[in-house]
């Protein structure tokens, strides 16, 4: 309480003054306090520094930075005297372009090739897998963008006349339409976007 009063003491005397050019000694309110420039710089220049450290956040990847295994095998030919250098001929197809029909001559070969890949059941796992990674890469690649939901009805309800304001019967439609966003990530520190890496 005695901290208050020596505070609203001064407030007083610094809203009121005494008018020393008039006898009467009048009292005159004083001018209303402004506060000083620097102060509304120093809160526009936190609010700027806040601003841009939260745009500098957004641009950063939070996801490892992916390095590429080594391959299982070598990285060039083995070579020495057990190995001929054969030239290709330029009418010769690359072995990867030839259909395996056409590589393995062996007709026996070729049925247990063809009864091989038609029971394979590794080979239908692995097709399935990449069509289950494809379809994974879609709904993660969807979250980028926001979830639109959409929605219509309407309504027909038959008022007989007993009931009706006006005596008669008579039809009432109301008809409607919803659209709206449902759920959106912003994604400001690239979690959303390094799901689908």
């Amino acid at each position: 309480m005695t901290q208050e009063q020596p505070v609203r003491r001064e407030t007083l005397e610094n809203n009121l003054k005494l008018d020393s050019h008039s006898n009467t000694g009048s009292l005159q309110a004083a001018p209303p306090f402004t506060a000083p420039a620097f102060s509304r710089n120093k809160v526009m220049m936190s609010l700027c520094l806040f601003v841009s450290v939260l745009y500098l956040a957004g641009c950063s990847n939070m996801a490892p930075k992916y390095s590429r295994p080594g391959a299982p095998v070598a990285a060039a030919w083995p070579d020495g005297p057990a190995y001929k250098d054969v030239a290709a001929k330029p009418g010769d197809k690359a072995a990867a372009d030839i259909p395996w029909q056409e590589f393995f001559t062996d007709p026996q070969l070729a049925k247990l090739t063809a009864l091989a890949l038609e029971n394979n059941r590794d080979l239908r796992v692995a097709t399935l897998n990449i069509e289950r990674s494809r379809a994974l890469y879609g709904i993660q690649r969807s979250d980028l963008f926001p979830k639109v939901d959409a929605s219509a009805g309407s309504n027909f309800q038959r008022i007989p006349a007993d009931l009706s304001g006006t005596g008669r019967s008579e039809t009432v439609q109301q008809h409607s339409i919803g659209l709206g966003v449902s759920s959106y990530e912003l994604d400001l520190f690239g979690r959303v976007r390094s799901l689908k890496d």
